[in-house]
């Protein structure tokens, strides 16, 4: 179960894009056409369904974080499981933010203006260096002088 957790983390890119992919080619019935008419309402797809999109996301991290809280339950070592779902916790706030920004960048004339902008990116950068940080140290072995 760890591991499908796991690979379903790396997925979540892939379930987006056959989430598009599939109501791209379901609501378009014209799409075998040569009209370029097709594509100007591309987004109709992402637009439309705005929760589901943060949802499919956010399960993987959620399992892997459950998972994490499990392993420290049964355990009671907070290293490194409890570090383990931090780094998975930082993913919902990317995902808020993010869901935050897109949901009233029609309130705001510029993205600059838009609040939730800064926060997605500050949890963005802090998610991604994280989640380096343990890939390199823990599942790598780099820069650790106990390891083989």
């Amino acid at each position: 179960d760890f591991w499908l957790a796991d690979q379903l983390t790396s997925l979540v890119p892939v379930l987006l894009d056959f989430h598009y992919f599939v109501c791209f080619y379901i609501t378009n019935d014209s799409w075998m056409q040569a009209d370029r008419s097709v594509f100007a309402d591309a987004t109709k797809c992402v637009d439309r369904v705005t929760t589901l999109r943060p949802i499919v996301a956010c399960l993987p991290c959620w399992f892997r974080f459950a998972q994490c809280l499990r392993r420290y339950r049964d355990t009671k070592e907070a290293f490194p499981h409890l570090a383990n779902a931090a780094k998975y916790s930082t993913t919902f706030f990317v995902l808020i933010f993010s869901s935050l920004h897109f949901t009233y960048k029609s309130d705001y004339k510029n993205t600059s203006e838009n609040p939730f902008f800064y926060l997605w990116i500050l949890a963005s950068i802090v998610s991604s260096v994280y989640s380096y940080t343990w890939d390199i140290k823990m599942d790598w072995g780099l820069f650790d002088q106990k390891a083989g």
